[in-house]
């Protein structure tokens, strides 16, 4: 098995203990999930990291026109003191499943719920399965048993599980469109692209507005093209730079190899290197121009 959980210590340790794999095969626990299954929700106390075999699982949250919205925790309304149990309203001001869009997905060799689990509080957001898969559930007690046993192992885990959640704050902010696992992964895959690519902020910002922008049909071909288009030129000023680069270094190369071509070579006379350490001491070196 392959997951970033197991592998992301490797730069903190060079050699993993041979008990260290026997330990977490033995803790864990196989659970498979339906598509569109709530894996568990906000608010929740987290008992399980999941450790992802296959199958796509996601952060989910209400869109919004300023940033994604948590989900809700359901209320008990109390009318009267004298009230029976058998008749506590339930207000469950959560969004309906059809109404949550995910927001960070995680797919085969991922890992999720790993912060509050450490942190020790509620689950922060909801999470729930987008196409149907298998995770390993690690439970809590097992992750602290592991992180004391191999405190080296459990620094990273805790130093990444706050880096992540910066991550998953920063894009429950951009949530705020509907869109489902696909165009969420789609759009994912372009922005990391063109990060990659050193596109000017131009074009990513026009990016970020056709993120806003799915979902309403004619628009977001417009924004589409328009971007597309920009992209061939950038691509295309890429090129030529790269080309005119070649040709100087090329020309700066020519040039050397003139220079080194008119000048002299000096080779060192036998005599005085035969009696270099005497000679060094005594008198300065022999040199001979041929």
């Amino acid at each position: 098995m392959q997951s970033m959980f197991l592998t992301q210590h490797m730069y903190a340790a060079q050699v993993i203990p041979p008990r260290f794999p026997i330990l977490l095969a033995l803790s864990c626990h196989r659970n498979f999930f339906e598509k569109g299954e709530n894996v568990y929700y906000c608010h929740d106390y987290p008992w399980n990291l999941y450790l992802v075999m296959d199958g796509t699982f996601a952060y989910v949250a209400t869109p919004d026109k300023r940033g994604g919205i948590p989900e809700q925790p359901a209320c008990i309304k109390i009318a009267d003191s004298r009230t029976p149990l058998s008749r506590l309203i339930i207000d469950d001001d959560r969004a309906s499943n059809q109404e949550l869009c995910p927001y960070q997905l995680f797919g085969r060799g991922n890992y999720f719920g790993d912060l509050e689990i450490f942190a020790g509080k509620p689950r922060r957001c909801a999470s729930r399965c987008e196409a149907a898969g298998t995770v390993l559930l690690l439970h809590k007690q097992d992750v602290k048993r592991l992180s004391e046993d191999f405190p080296n192992f459990a620094s990273v885990w805790k130093f990444n599980a706050i880096r992540r959640e910066q991550h998953r704050k920063r894009l429950l902010r951009r949530l705020t469109g509907k869109l489902n696992h696909q165009e969420l992964a789609m759009y994912t895959i372009q922005r990391a692209l063109r990060r990659s690519a050193n596109f000017t902020d131009e074009v990513a910002f026009k990016h970020d507005q056709n993120w806003a922008a799915i979902g309403n049909g004619g628009a977001h071909a417009q924004n589409q093209s328009s971007v597309n288009d920009q992209v061939l030129k950038r691509i295309d000023s890429l090129e030529q730079q790269v080309k005119s680069r070649h040709e100087e270094i090329q020309q700066s190369l020519r040039l050397i190899g003139e220079q080194l071509g008119n000048q002299p070579q000096y080779i060192m006379d036998p005599a005085s290197h035969a009696g270099l350490a005497q000679a060094s001491q005594s008198r300065p070196f022999h040199l001979q121009c041929v």
